[in-house]
């Protein structure tokens, strides 16, 4: 199941590159594993999806923001931080949630998203499904956890 999710997340993820980062990128390898750190995740902010299917949590704290901002406007140059620029990358985190969704769900409308920095105990819990994803281009850190298979 974990290697159909990544298979699934990496062609999301691999089409969000294409569309939105900057230059030609490193290969964006994604790992998935069924082992997730509690302690690593707690009061980190997130960008939390769920509905009755599953739920995606996008790590999102600042440091995780500026790196999504150097994959879209290039590691090299020096971006002047400001309106538009945050705006920009805002759009993009949320074109990249919508990838992850729709690839790993199947669905192309996204649920209620929100920011949340306490995550559900039971992702944690030893059988419950979820697992991590990290993408080592700009160290994307996912949580997926489906509720049931919907897709064929």
């Amino acid at each position: 199941m974990s290697e159909l999710l990544r298979q699934r997340a990496q062609t999301a993820l691999d089409t969000w590159i294409e569309e939105w980062a900057a230059g030609k990128p490193p290969s964006a390898a994604l790992t998935v594993s069924a082992s997730i750190d509690r302690e690593q995740w707690q009061g980190q902010v997130c960008h939390q999806l769920r509905d009755a299917n599953g739920g995606l949590w996008i790590r999102a704290n600042a440091a995780d923001r500026a790196r999504l901002t150097q994959c879209i406007f290039g590691r090299s140059q020096k971006v002047a931080s400001g309106d538009v620029i945050e705006e920009i990358t805002g759009m993009a985190a949320l074109a990249l949630a919508e990838e992850l969704w729709s690839g790993l769900f199947g669905e192309a409308s996204l649920p209620v998203a929100e920011f949340v920095t306490q995550l559900p105990s039971d992702l944690f819990a030893a059988g419950a499904g979820a697992v991590q994803m990290v993408c080592t281009l700009f160290d994307l850190r996912v949580i997926v956890k489906p509720l049931c298979s919907h897709r064929p």
